[in-house]
């Protein structure tokens, strides 16, 4: 066996690898748990649509959301309570209401993966029954629930990365292939426009989602929920929590922005604006030719299972929190140090997502409604989750020296604004459709 200075430096550079991949794990958890089959179809929709211009939204909305997450998870190392314990600060009815909130956000959401699901699996290896989609759909969330019920936040966090990087490579393939114009880009990022009118989706409609899709609601608490279950809850780990969130930060305007860069090279030249789920196949057809829907396929499984295992995590971590401190209090939570995502109701509520979804196989919805308006009501509560943000980590009896500077709240103020005009402008167009049909 080899021994020596060089196999020692070898061994301590693997070391000190593995120490810097076991550090990174809230950020890319988030990332992925908000980067799922939603934020595929309708990034792509802006892409065939409106080609590069859109990309500047997400450069704002990502930065905006980098503050607005970084805020909350202050909140989690300065109090050692997640955000969603400090709600109860403002009275119990702001819990009691996040929670029926939830409970129908991670319904609709759980409706969208299974049928995505089923969606995906058909691309690799459709089964010779009409029933395939339904017994794939099946299939994977199943394993979902194996994963979230028996594993928990640490499987989830584990199985994170490995899902981020195949995502990463199989959206940089769709890109190299797409053959973007640097001048294009550069104009999309630096030249704020607003997106073109027509479609199956009006303008509105599509730039409520984007911002959705790079912005988030609610599901920006899972952040601090993930960064409490982590064991970060002190002032000591503020260095390593903010660059887990740069690294995540940074890697989902990537994948975000990678979408909308393939569908704009590939897509609007061809006039595919995109409706179904088969439209973003000529994406991946650039790539491997006939065998592009294979491909396509297992991209699309991999974001669904990823956003799926992600969002739940964060769904039965935060739901078991308010449960087990606020509904029925328990000292193994309050004072024994047990975190939600150990305690009882989080295996409940795995139960809930996991059954509550199944009845979507015996209709026949379309993945891409079921998305859009997910989209749309996200951006629509992003108000009255950023404003409770704001009142918490601007509390200095609170936060002391750690309360939010000027510029964090001037970006919230400017979130809450930005996201109440656009939700008027969506309900505006929502009504002149329904009045026209």
């Amino acid at each position: 066996m080899a021994t020596g200075p060089h196999v020692s430096a070898g061994v301590s550079l693997q070391r000190a690898w593995r120490r810097r991949l076991a550090s990174v794990g809230p950020g890319v958890l988030f990332a992925l748990s908000g980067i799922g089959a939603r934020d595929l179809i309708l990034n792509s929709m802006a892409g065939s649509a409106d080609g590069y211009s859109l990309l500047w939204v997400l450069v704002v909305a990502v930065a905006a959301r980098f503050i607005i997450l970084d805020a909350t998870a202050r909140y989690v190392l300065v109090t050692g309570e997640t955000v969603l314990t400090g709600c109860g600060r403002l009275g119990r009815w702001a819990v009691m209401s996040w929670v029926g909130f939830w409970m129908l956000r991670q319904h609709m959401g759980a409706i969208g993966r299974a049928v995505m699901f089923g969606v995906a699996a058909n691309f690799i290896f459709p089964l010779p029954t009409p029933h395939s989609g339904a017994i794939w759909g099946m299939v994977f969330l199943t394993a979902g629930f194996a994963l979230l019920y028996w594993g928990r936040y640490k499987w989830v966090e584990e199985a994170s990365r490995p899902l981020a990087a195949v995502m990463v490579a199989c959206l940089l393939a769709a890109v190299i292939a797409s053959k973007p114009g640097l001048k294009d880009f550069l104009t999309g990022v630096l030249h704020p426009v607003l997106p073109s009118e027509g479609g199956r989706y009006q303008s509105g409609i599509i730039l409520m989602a984007v911002i959705s899709t790079a912005m988030g609601s609610f599901g920006n608490l899972r952040y601090s929920a993930f960064v409490h279950e982590k064991g970060w809850r002190t002032l000591g780990h503020l260095r390593s929590q903010r660059k887990d969130l740069l690294v995540g930060a940074l890697g989902g305007l990537s994948m975000l922005a990678m979408v909308q860069i393939a569908a704009a090279g590939v897509l609007k030249p061809r006039g595919i604006r995109v409706s179904r789920v088969e439209d973003l196949v000529p994406i991946f057809g650039q790539i491997l030719g006939d065998s592009g829907h294979i491909f396509f396929g297992l991209t699309l499984l991999c974001v669904v299972f990823g956003a799926h295992v992600g969002s739940g995590a964060g769904f039965g971590i935060m739901v078991s929190d308010v449960y087990h401190r606020f509904i029925r209090p328990s000292r193994r939570l309050t004072e024994d140090g047990t975190t939600p995502g150990e305690m009882p109701a989080y295996r409940w509520l795995m139960l809930y997502s996991f059954f509550s979804p199944l009845y979507v196989f015996f209709t026949d919805w379309t993945p891409v409604g079921i998305l859009v308006a997910t989209g749309v009501i996200s951006v629509v509560m992003l108000p009255i989750m950023t404003m409770i943000i704001m009142r918490l980590t601007s509390d200095r009896k609170i936060m002391g020296q750690y309360a939010n500077g000027w510029l964090t709240n001037v970006v919230m103020v400017l979130a809450i604004l930005g996201a109440l005009y656009l939700s008027w402008e969506g309900a505006l167009e929502i009504i002149g459709d329904i009045r026209k049909g």
